[in-house]
């Protein structure tokens, strides 16, 4: 029996923690890494929804911080369970990234075992959503912007993120 491996997408600018985050889940999930949010949203744009994200965010003033506004704001990918990795340890920094919309916070160093938990928990909420919202037979422009209120914001957050991080 084959089974169907839900995605998880990980966001971590470090490649060895990408690499043993993979090694961790590739068993359970369909691991997709990306180095930075923009490699992220440029994977996202081309129709892929991951069940769930993992973010690692290496300072309160990581530019990542935003990936998690962005989202909320995009109304598509809203929806999706965001898992933080935060090497701040602070209870007001997670308290903040998950008045952000965050699913949850996990200050590095953690507990492999507590991250497939919270990501077993997060997966169900997104399969929930998925089976009820109406699926779209055709994709025109009125069906984009029913699953895209704010497309605008979104790829206007999009965009000055790139120019404030690479000008």
């Amino acid at each position: 029996m084959n089974v169907l491996k839900a995605t998880v997408l990980l966001i971590d600018s470090n490649s060895d923690m990408r690499d043993v985050l993979g090694n961790m889940l590739h068993k359970k999930y369909n691991v997709v890494t990306k180095k930075d949010e923009l490699e992220a949203f440029a994977w996202l744009q081309k129709g892929n929804i991951p069940a769930s994200i993992i973010l690692g965010l290496h300072s309160e003033l990581d530019p990542s911080q935003s990936f998690i506004i962005n989202l909320q704001t995009s109304g598509f990918w809203s929806e999706i369970p965001i898992v933080v990795l935060s090497a701040d340890q602070t209870e007001t920094f997670k308290a903040d990234l998950v008045s952000q919309g965050a699913f949850s916070v996990l200050s590095k160093p953690f507990d492999p075992q507590v991250l497939m938990a919270i990501l077993a928990a997060s997966i169900p909420v997104r399969q929930e959503v998925l089976t009820t919202r109406p699926m779209v037979k055709k994709l025109t422009p009125k069906a984009i912007y029913s699953f895209l209120p704010n497309f605008r914001e979104a790829v206007t957050g999009a965009m000055l993120l790139f120019i404030n991080q690479y000008f």
